[in-house]
């Protein structure tokens, strides 16, 4: 976890904790820190681009007890097509959904061939959730869409990786 990795110290004569902020270069107290996490992202800070690097610190967050903001869970947008809408139907919209059941019984809805859709690939991702390591298989477009697919399922920490080739040898 990242606050395992942040060293803090006490300064003589001052009050608090103080920890060495990466991202600012500069030795900050953890109710500094705080504060300027929240002032980040305040309306006015937003607009004008003030403290723009404290805005999505995950050493803020950490210090001042949010969660990293979750942009997937909520969107309406379609992971496929990156488009808005209204409803989501196994993870994408009722345009792309059609369209993949379409290619999977071969007719569209006149009866004819489906013409000019893209194949749709099984692509694997390994995820790691808190301590356990899991390959998740999906049926998508691309691996954006897969990766946006798994944020969107997933509310909590989460890390993607990618597995090793097995014919990869590298070059000495």
């Amino acid at each position: 976890m990242l606050s395992d990795q942040i060293n803090y110290e006490t300064i003589p004569g001052a009050r608090g904790e103080y920890f060495f902020c990466e991202k600012l270069s500069v030795k900050l107290s953890v109710e500094s820190c705080i504060q300027s996490h929240k002032i980040s992202r305040t309306e006015e800070a937003i607009h004008v681009g003030r403290r723009f690097h404290c805005r999505n610190c995950q050493t803020g967050m950490i210090h001042a007890d949010e969660k990293r903001p979750d942009r997937c869970t909520g969107s309406m947008v379609c992971p496929r097509c990156r488009r808005w809408s209204r409803r989501l139907a196994c993870g994408v919209c009722l345009s792309c959904y059609n369209r993949e059941r379409e290619l999977r019984i071969g007719v569209n809805a006149k009866g004819r061939p489906p013409v000019r859709l893209r194949q749709l690939h099984d692509i694997k991702l390994v995820v790691q959730r808190g301590d356990s390591i899991v390959t998740q298989s999906y049926r998508a477009l691309d691996q954006h869409e897969a990766l946006l697919r798994e944020l969107r399922q997933n509310s909590g920490e989460i890390t993607f990786g990618r597995a090793a080739l097995a014919s990869y040898k590298p070059r000495v």
